[in-house]
């Protein structure tokens, strides 16, 4: 990996007087409690209460803009927003790399810390001890992307569908919305702030995990970032470990992996698109007991992702320009977890009927990614007039869709709905094509081409055609042809 030695690796370790104790030894006071606090943290912030909030935070500091991404309607409470918090940087020419960050706060409606730490990150950033570090962040805050979750007490949003597994499809209008506010502003880094069930690790953070996105923007995410976060924390006295996923496929047998592979997951989606993204999960019964105490883990875990943001400012924006450019060898279509060698166990920590710490192994414990499908990158794909909800889900990932406005001739490849291996031979011929106007191209060298060639290939395990085969394979081909490069 060609990232130069940071500054961290020698003085990192040694810093004993982080941004945030200066702050609190200058004797700031913080202007504005939040809902939560003002409760003594014996209620949760209630939606009505967000952007009346945010709205006097910006009367009391004018730091920041406040604004809506989208109004949606809610049977018994009216109109509800998303709302956003656009903190900008406050550097001068000739400083330190603008680092642009996006944080996103109760993607599920019943997971509460993100929203509340959130609110406490927009009021320490605009007037409390996070204030410096905006001498190189430019950060967005939606602490709330799933109001109607909040207001019904339900993981879901409208529909009961899931936020934060949809960011292929994007069926979510919330959805549609932050990804329209990623394509106008490309964040470099992306924190996805979640609660898990009572665990000994009462933080884990999942790093990207889908095999296409990009090598070393995983190395930096995972070796250079983390490791400063899990230094904070330490410091914190907050246990801390990678996240672990348990499956279970049937009744008598769960395995365990990191972080799942999925392309829809927000963390591997904003990815795949070309930023550094971490899930932070925190433990919790998610109830109003602990409240307070998970949402300051939460809060020091997101402030430990800043200020590790601001210290490696140069080498996260120049490995994001980096992950943005398409590669043109193959990518994965197909891949599954599997062990190092059999019977493979991860040491853990966890309480005893006691209620005392042992120490023990899960298993069997799955952490290696095999990729088991491959296709060359093309120059791009042509689609068949139709397929309508493909194409708005690519628009409001901010991809490029043109719309043929005659009829073109192409030389293009077709997709067997079910080929008996998945790989280039098992494409089509090469053939002449005439489309009819009213069909669409889509060039594969553009920003974010990575997400794009996942949601796109129709062999792609976690895309847009994913399951479109039956169990009782059709014949024909896919509307989407290959045009090769």
């Amino acid at each position: 990996m060609s990232i130069r030695n940071p500054a961290w690796l020698v003085g990192f370790a040694l810093l004993v007087i982080p941004i945030h104790a200066l702050a609190q030894e200058s004797g700031r006071s913080r202007p504005l409690s939040t809902p939560a606090e003002q409760k003594e943290y014996l209620s949760f912030t209630a939606a009505d209460e967000v952007v009346p909030y945010l709205t006097a935070l910006v009367e009391a500091t004018g730091g920041f803009e406040l604004d809506t991404l989208i109004t949606l309607i809610d049977g018994s409470s009216g109109v509800v927003s998303v709302p956003v918090a656009r903190i900008p940087v406050l550097s001068e020419p000739g400083g330190p790399p603008v680092v642009r960050v996006l944080i996103l706060g109760a993607q599920h409606g019943t997971e509460r810390a993100g929203l509340e730490s959130g609110l406490r990150i927009i009021r320490d950033l605009v007037d409390g001890e996070l204030e410096p570090l905006r001498r190189t962040l430019d950060v967005r805050v939606i602490p709330m992307t799933n109001p109607l979750g909040v207001i019904r007490r339900t993981m879901g949003a409208a529909g009961g569908i899931d936020l934060s597994h949809d960011h292929v499809d994007l069926a979510a209008a919330e959805n549609q919305a932050i990804w329209e506010e990623y394509a106008d502003w490309r964040p470099h880094l992306v924190l996805d702030l979640h609660e898990m069930g009572p665990t000994e690790y009462t933080i884990q953070i999942g790093v990207p995990t889908h095999p296409n996105v990009d090598a070393d923007l995983v190395t930096f995410a995972r070796y250079y970032m983390l490791p400063q976060v899990a230094n904070q924390l330490a410091r914190a006295d907050i246990r801390f470990h990678e996240y672990v996923a348990a499956w279970t496929e049937d009744a008598e047998e769960t395995f365990y992996t990191p972080a799942p592979l999925e392309a829809s997951n927000a963390r591997n989606a904003f990815a795949l698109a070309g930023a550094v993204s971490f899930l932070v999960e925190t433990s919790s019964s998610r109830d109003i007991m602990g409240l307070e105490e998970r949402t300051e883990r939460m809060y020091v875990a997101t402030r430990a992702f800043l200020e590790a943001a601001a210290l490696l400012a140069g080498d996260l924006t120049r490995v994001v320009e980096r992950a943005t450019v398409l590669p043109d060898t193959s990518l994965s279509v197909a891949a599954r977890y599997t062990a190092r060698t059999s019977g493979s166990k991860l040491a853990w920590v966890q309480l005893n009927e006691r209620g005392l710490r042992v120490r023990t192994r899960l298993s069997p414990w799955l952490p290696v990614v095999e990729v088991e499908a491959v296709l060359s990158t093309p120059a791009g794909w042509m689609i068949e007039g139709g397929e309508g909800e493909l194409i708005a889900s690519l628009r409001a990932h901010g991809f490029q869709v043109d719309r043929m406005n005659g009829p073109i001739s192409r030389s293009v490849q077709a997709y067997p709905i079910c080929p008996e291996v998945v790989a280039d031979a098992s494409i089509g011929e090469l053939q002449v094509r005439r489309f009819r106007a009213g069909s669409w191209w889509i060039p594969a060298d553009q920003p974010g081409g990575r997400l794009l060639f996942t949601i796109v290939e129709p062999w792609s395990q976690y895309g847009w055609f994913a399951g479109a085969a039956a169990i009782n394979c059709p014949e024909g081909t896919f509307p989407v042809y290959r045009v090769p490069a």
